[in-house]
């Protein structure tokens, strides 16, 4: 039996950002269950970086290699994935897409060819309020929408997406565990 293919797109795994422990502790955690064909795309490395080829999973940079050659319109989205992801998406056929990003990261995700024709998640800070308006209008194009904090989740079912659920960020068990009670 083939085992499911998980592409977790975010920040590159040693980046010391939030986002990028969350993802690493993932990451992580789902290669050592052995149950999952793990696959990791990038943000802030290029397409082909050979550091890449060291880790312990399948990694794709999502930074294209012409990037200095690309228009500035293009570079923002382009340093979140957004000019290479179809072509990971094509290259590894995920079972799952799990985007862990700002939300704004997203914006040219839903005009993918490959968007509406596999799973999908997005977990996404949502860290203020009013709510940023990009939340709002990509609230009824995922299925699987997780928030980091739980005021956020309040906040979205007001406005009536029922959908959007709250994860908190993910600790390394090897640095953050539960004391004995002694």
């Amino acid at each position: 039996m083939r085992k499911k293919t998980v592409l977790i797109h975010s920040n590159f795994c040693k980046a010391l950002t939030g986002f990028g422990k969350n993802k690493k502790n993932i990451l992580k955690y789902l290669q050592k269950t052995g149950k999952y064909k793990i696959v990791e795309a990038a943000n802030g490395r290029v397409a082909g970086d050979p550091y890449l080829d060291t880790l312990p999973w399948d990694c794709y940079g999502c930074i294209p290699r012409n990037y200095d050659q690309l228009p500035d319109s293009q570079k923002k989205a382009a340093g979140y994935g957004a000019l290479e992801i179809e072509n990971i998406v094509k290259k590894v056929k995920p079972d799952v897409y799990m985007g862990v990003e700002d939300i704004w990261a997203f914006e040219n995700m839903p005009q993918q060819p490959w968007w509406n024709k596999i799973n999908k998640m997005i977990w996404t800070t949502l860290d203020s309020v009013p709510i940023l308006p990009q939340a709002i209008e990509f609230a009824p194009k995922i299925d699987n929408y997780y928030v980091w904090a739980s005021f956020a989740e309040r906040e979205m079912k007001k406005m009536g997406y029922d959908h959007v659920k709250t994860l908190r960020g993910s600790l390394d068990t090897s640095n953050f565990y539960r004391f004995s009670d002694e």
